[in-house]
């Protein structure tokens, strides 16, 4: 079972739709190491399997050549709650580096693969203890390649 979607419709300013996700190929590659060989394995636990589908699908291109609104490892974004219009911003980062008082969350986390590859404008869903939430990514306030910080 799957804890995010995407769906396709216009709701207010944000849009919710059905796209391949981008990720950069640092990333992919980075991400990769992190999840670690998986064949052979009795199980697979379910957020690894979410985030190897995504990486899976995604259109990877060059750390040089993302565009600015995309949500990259380490890349701080502002989101908005479309059920109750909270805003909060949160940064997506590698499991080692999370720390939730902070808003560093893991990408390893629902949030964190529902986040990775989403772009400015875009809806994602994740499952939350109340049941599922619907948060529009207001923006990419910092990332990492569009700081030309690339070693991050």
């Amino acid at each position: 079972m799957a804890y995010f979607f995407w769906h396709r419709f216009r709701l207010g300013e944000c849009i919710m739709k059905a796209q391949k996700r981008i990720v950069t190929i640092t990333d992919y590659n980075r991400l990769m190491d992190v999840v670690g060989p998986v064949e052979g394995r009795r199980e697979v636990p379910l957020h690894i399997r979410q985030l190897l589908k995504v990486l899976q699908e995604a259109e990877l291109v060059d750390q040089h050549a993302i565009k600015k609104d995309i949500v990259t490892m380490n890349s701080r974004t502002l989101l908005k709650s479309l059920s109750n219009g909270r805003q909060a911003e949160l940064t997506v980062t590698y499991p080692s580096d999370a720390n939730p008082i902070n808003s560093r969350i893991s990408i390893l986390s629902h949030i964190g693969v529902s986040l990775l590859g989403s772009k400015e404008g875009e809806i994602v869903t994740w499952q939350t203890p109340a049941g599922w939430g619907q948060f529009c990514v207001e923006e990419v306030v910092y990332q990492p390649e569009a700081a030309k910080e690339f070693q991050l």
